[in-house]
């Protein structure tokens, strides 16, 4: 008959070999947890990569499937080992998001710079913000503002030319003033205005993306003919 010491030592190594077990389940428990969170951390990457990213669609195309085989070789033991997987992940994920301000960074000096561009013609800004969802449908949106921005001067200044006319045609017919070289210098504004209005397309909107410099060229000389207009608009026939 076994003694009572005998009987709580071996109870002891009983309950010392439940909570072993219970560890080394426990380790596989925790290697669960992590490798599922790991799994939506990769479906999440996967399906916001976009389709540009071929060589980063790729290289995560070959970390799955080394997972796969991770899997495959070590059955359940893989569960503990997830680390260095997340750590090829994360590198992944940093050189997405990497790219991604990159575009944006573009996007936006390209905005500045068109900004530039309205100097003494318009003083709105440009309101079009950068989807990094769809960077060439945001590019466009930009151009067509910066279109839609021009128009608008363009129309203003027309407004103006046409103020002009109706100043020329009061002094020469109320005042009885001889405005021929007014006139005529309101003529030539209007003529070089239509030609800019004619001149300024999408193309060399667009273009100026890609260092094209008609596009300052041409704003150079609006902001000229804008200088000259608002002389114009302060001349009296006699001078």
């Amino acid at each position: 008959m076994q003694t009572v010491a005998e009987q709580m030592k071996k109870l002891r190594n009983q309950v010392n070999n439940v909570f072993q077990q219970t560890e080394a389940l426990q380790a596989y428990v925790n290697g669960f947890v992590q490798w599922k969170a790991l799994a939506e951390e990769a479906d999440n990457f996967r399906g916001n990569l976009p389709d540009r990213y071929t060589d980063l669609r790729n290289q995560f195309d070959e970390w799955q499937e080394s997972v796969m085989e991770h899997f495959a070789e070590q059955q359940q033991e893989a569960l503990k080992e997830h680390e260095r997987f997340r750590l090829d992940l994360g590198e992944l994920q940093r050189e997405r998001a990497k790219r991604q301000q990159g575009e944006r960074d573009a996007f936006l000096k390209l905005k500045e710079a068109c900004e530039k561009q309205f100097f003494a013609i318009t003083e709105h800004r440009l309101r079009t913000f950068y989807d990094p969802a769809d960077p060439e449908g945001s590019y466009e949106r930009l151009f067509n503002e910066v279109m839609e921005q021009f128009s608008g001067a363009f129309d203003k200044s027309n407004e103006l030319i046409q103020q002009n006319r109706s100043r020329v045609a009061f002094l020469k017919v109320i005042r009885q003033q001889d405005v021929s070289e007014l006139g005529k210098e309101v003529t030539e504004l209007d003529e070089r205005l239509q030609r800019f209005v004619q001149a300024l397309t999408f193309e060399i909107v667009k273009s100026f993306r890609d260092g094209d410099d008609r596009l300052p060229k041409l704003c150079e000389e609006i902001r000229q003919w804008i200088s000259r207009r608002n002389e114009l608009s302060k001349k009296n026939p006699t001078t």
